[in-house]
């Protein structure tokens, strides 16, 4: 686990270490905020980011049971899947979900919230072990998708971010671009560019720009660059269609935009279809694919209307 320290802090209550083969982690236990709420949600998170980045989405959720969030291989401070000989694919990161599912006694009427590629992740781990899907009453999908064809991205933006991924998969290829990347000089003046043009950097006041500053600086810094180069590559070229042809028979409730900066919304739908035997999307009241680096649970509930919080809730929402 790396030492930098993390601009947001988690509550150690929270916190407990996990091994999955000679890999450590850390798995989040967060009490429901109802008591007498026998939901349990289980969180997955997505590309570029580590449990501090996700309390918000953890928060949120607490309000409606219990909160059980995953440490992904190669994120947040984790080692990477090499470290133990395995191939950073989707059916490693499956095997890794379904083993902890399986040891975390998470195996009985549990909600997945999956972010993003997180939702890919565990997709294939459906494919994979069928028998999981009996142990996931429904699955949330937040912005997430099922194969490259779904995102809408230009052919330059595409080819560029293919390419610096490609450059970045080998050990050789990372390293080089820490030298010269993402070394501290060269990552400060690069995140102070994005600030003007990415809007998930975006803030009005000066200290929260400074704490988007350096929120980005740490994931880009405590993420292992080859995990997430070779997980970028998968994202932007397969298509899980190809790895089953048999439809997930677990409640899948997509909640995604319209207006997506990296989405089509129609080919996402398209796909999860093929996918799932039950899908339903539901649409954000945002244009944007995620909260900004440090949202709180206030800038999540925002996004969520409480006819949508209603249905992909169930009953936990209505009586809330």
């Amino acid at each position: 686990m790396t030492k930098l320290k993390p601009p947001i802090t988690i509550p150690a209550k929270y916190i407990k270490k996990v091994r999955y083969s000679k890999l450590e982690g850390r798995i989040l236990t967060i009490p429901s905020n109802r008591s007498k709420s026998k939901e349990k949600f289980v969180l997955i998170s997505g590309l570029h980011t580590s449990h501090e980045r996700m309390m918000s989405f953890a928060y949120f959720l607490a309000d409606y049971g219990e909160v059980i969030a995953i440490d992904l291989p190669g994120f947040g401070g984790m080692a990477s899947f090499t470290k133990i000989g395995k191939s950073i694919s989707y059916e490693s990161y499956a095997e890794y979900i379904y083993t902890v599912l399986k040891t975390q006694k998470l195996t009985n009427n549990v909600t997945i919230f999956a972010v993003s590629i997180g939702g890919q992740f565990v997709t294939r781990m459906f494919q994979m072990y069928p028998e999981s899907q009996t142990w996931v009453k429904k699955c949330i999908g937040f912005v997430t998708f099922g194969a490259g064809k779904d995102f809408n991205l230009s052919p330059v933006f595409r080819a560029s971010a293919t390419t610096l991924a490609f450059l970045a998969s080998s050990k050789l290829g990372s390293r080089v671009i820490k030298l010269i990347a993402f070394n501290p000089v060269s990552l400060h003046a690069m995140l102070l560019l994005f600030s003007k043009i990415k809007r998930k950097m975006h803030a009005d006041d000066q200290a929260h720009r400074k704490l988007i500053h350096k929120t980005e600086y740490y994931h880009w810094r405590i993420n292992d660059r080859q995990t997430h180069a070779k997980t970028s590559m998968m994202m932007f070229s397969d298509d899980l269609r190809n790895r089953s042809q048999d439809l997930i028979n677990v409640p899948m409730h997509n909640v995604i935009t319209k207006e997506d900066q990296y989405f089509d919304d129609k080919e996402v739908n398209k796909t999860m279809r093929d996918l799932y035997s039950n899908y339903t999307p539901h649409y954000l009241a945002s244009n944007v694919h995620m909260p900004s680096m440090v949202a709180d649970k206030s800038e999540v509930v925002t996004m969520f209307d409480q006819s949508m919080i209603d249905e992909i809730m169930g009953e936990t929402g209505r009586n809330k």
